[in-house]
């Protein structure tokens, strides 16, 4: 059975790499590509909130000034919270 390859950030860069994994797969798997930008300015416009894995900003080196506006910088403090009030 095939699997799917989901690649996020699929701006330019996430299609040019989807594309050249989808030449090293067999034809049973899939891929599929989302602009991750474009979806969480979506999503945020719907009212939910965004937060970023602050441990991975930093991990990676991210500035916290190239993320969206509307998206705050995480932390475990926070993700045990929502979990907590979570269904």
């Amino acid at each position: 059975m095939g699997k799917t390859i989901l690649v996020l950030g699929g701006g330019i860069g996430g299609l040019v790499a989807a594309s050249r994994l989808r030449k090293g797969l067999s034809p049973e798997h899939r891929m599929a590509a989302v602009n991750l930008e474009e979806l969480l300015s979506e999503l945020m416009e719907c009212g939910l909130e965004v937060s970023a894995c602050g441990m991975a900003l930093n991990d990676c080196a991210i500035d916290k000034s190239a993320m969206l506006p509307g998206i705050e910088c995480g932390s475990m403090k926070a993700l045990a919270s929502w979990v907590k009030n979570s269904d």
